[in-house]
């Protein structure tokens, strides 16, 4: 299972054939236009071992084409799950964006509150 999804085990994701492969811990960002953030954002296809699901953000931190991600995958064998229907790899997608979020939102607030500890304490650098 990919790092970064404690909190939804194997045995809490329907029709989970293969656990991904790829560290969501450490996920590039991509800022959208809207002014929201995309780790995972992903797509999914179907393969003679499943419905694969991949992320169309990139490594180097850019969207990718549907194609070009599909390629990847073809590449290095790089997924977030394989899933025995494309309604099963929505449903952990969506979970996954949802744990992203939360995750992002953990960091910020962590960081924030380290910021303001320093700035309370006097230091020079904030």
């Amino acid at each position: 299972m990919p790092q970064g999804l404690e909190l939804l085990s194997r045995k809490t994701i329907p029709g989970l054939r293969a656990a991904g492969n790829i560290n969501l811990l450490d996920r590039p960002r991509v800022q959208n236009p809207d002014g929201s953030v995309s780790t995972v954002r992903s797509i999914s296809f179907g393969t003679d071992k499943g419905e694969v699901l991949v992320p169309t953000v990139s490594e180097d931190g850019r969207i990718m084409s549907d194609n070009e991600a599909i390629n990847q995958y073809r590449s290095t064998g790089r997924h977030l799950g394989i899933f025995d229907s494309p309604s099963n790899a929505d449903a952990y997608a969506s979970a996954l964006h949802d744990n992203q979020a939360s995750l992002i939102f953990q960091r910020l607030f962590s960081l924030s509150g380290l910021l303001n500890k320093n700035r309370q304490v006097g230091n020079p650098l904030y």
